[in-house]
């Protein structure tokens, strides 16, 4: 009975290993960011100030993630994750000192997020190497799960901790959170590069290698680029979170977290639990494409909603909204990563990692200095209905286009 409920790769220790040290600096690092964020805020009162700590994070994936993804394909694998989860180990004491002299802070945000872009393609190249082939979805939906609650636990535990144990307590929880990872990652199995590549000389071809492929495979393209579009409005719908709020729902901005995080957080969490049956029954291009359709329908009808235009409880039909964008959006992440899993090769998954992490971090901000401005100008409600509606022709477009059949493997 309870191999129908817990999927048979929970059994598989060193993806556990992987996996917990998954969670735990996930959940760290969103401790970290959320603490340097109201530190920030509290020290300067700035918008731009703000907006410089999150540049911080991204700037590092958007100039060095694809170089890391190269590096990633010659070195053991084992020794990156081992590697890296020590430098932000070792780091972490240094925010405390930097808290007393305000421009460390950057410099110190800057050097955790370049060594976190070896660890992302590191960590994702591991997955195929430690399961079996039948098991791929089932992890990718465990790591999914995880990734995206690791924002809400990670951001929902920084504040009591912080109102307990204060900035230099709460770095220290952050600081053993990274100790467990590493010691945990140091007793997995050797997982020895492949790509043959020496010296630096040779980084920008093999970077331009890693590009050719992806360019090259419909299928890993189309992948990629759904896992970037989906996080896209993700980080949309963040940034748009307070603002749909206060001006559609007509509820306090302080509930947005109950409201907005909660539910689509649930909706993952049932969406990535039905996917490993889904996953064989159905192809996974096919999945994608119900997923960034109804996405779209989902994002266009949560634009419809207006407490000021309708007799019913907006609040609780926005939720049941939220919830099935939760579903919809592991529809999309977890047999796409499954897809780069199964049909990339092994010395180029670092590569195609670190490009995928680029875009993610690099074009996925892009639409924020955008959408922002229009939503100011012209309302919340008709920017996501514009979306929506973008999305799902989007999702016909796959779906007229047939990328989800057997015959197009590339």
């Amino acid at each position: 009975m309870l191999n129908l409920i817990v999927p048979s790769v929970v059994y598989n220790i060193n993806f556990l290993k992987l996996w917990g040290a998954q969670i735990l600096t996930q959940v760290a690092l969103n401790m970290l960011y959320y603490i340097l964020t109201i530190w920030v805020w509290e020290s300067t009162h700035s918008n731009t100030a703000v907006g410089a700590l999150i540049l911080s994070f991204g700037i590092p994936a958007v100039i060095f993630g694809p170089f890391a993804g190269v590096l990633v394909d010659r070195w053991d694998t084992r020794m990156v994750i081992v590697g890296t989860n020590l430098l932000r180990t070792l780091m972490l004491p240094l925010f405390a000192l930097a808290l007393n002299v305000p421009p460390t802070v950057f410099v110190l945000t800057l050097a955790i997020s370049f060594v976190t872009q070896f660890f992302i393609p590191a960590e994702g190249s591991s997955i195929p190497a430690l399961v079996k082939k039948d098991q791929l979805i089932s992890a990718n939906s465990l790591f999914t799960l995880s990734l995206n609650t690791s924002m809400a636990v990670g951001y929902l535990m920084a504040s009591p901790f912080l109102r307990v144990l204060g900035n230099n307590g709460t770095i220290f929880v952050i600081f053993f959170c990274f100790l467990v990872a590493t010691i945990i990652t140091e007793r997995l199995p050797r997982i020895p590069g492949l790509s043959g590549g020496k010296g630096f000389s040779t980084v920008i071809a093999e970077l331009m290698e890693g590009g050719k492929f992806i360019f090259a495979n419909r299928t890993v393209r189309s992948a990629i680029l759904s896992i970037t579009l989906f996080q896209s409005l993700v980080l949309i719908l963040a940034s748009l979170g307070p603002g749909f709020a206060a001006s559609v729902l007509k509820v306090a901005v302080v509930d947005v977290s109950i409201i907005v995080l909660a539910p689509a957080i649930a909706g993952v969490v049932v969406g990535t639990l039905v996917l490993p049956r889904l996953g064989k029954r159905w192809p996974e291009r096919f999945l994608i494409t119900i997923g960034i359709i109804s996405g779209g329908i989902l994002l266009a009808s949560l634009g419809l909603l207006r407490a000021d235009l309708w007799n019913f409880d907006v609040t609780k039909v926005a939720m049941t909204i939220l919830f099935f964008l939760g579903v919809a959006n592991s529809f999309v992440n977890v047999p796409a990563t499954t897809m780069i899993h199964k049909l990339v090769p092994s010395d180029l998954r670092g590569r195609v990692y670190g490009i995928v992490n680029m875009l993610i971090s690099g074009v996925a901000f892009l639409p924020l200095l955008i959408v922002g401005g229009l939503a100011d100008v012209f309302g919340v409600s008709l920017i996501l209905v514009l979306i929506g509606f973008f999305v799902f022709f989007l999702g016909l477009y796959r779906l007229r286009r047939g990328v989800y059949t057997e015959k197009e493997v590339k």
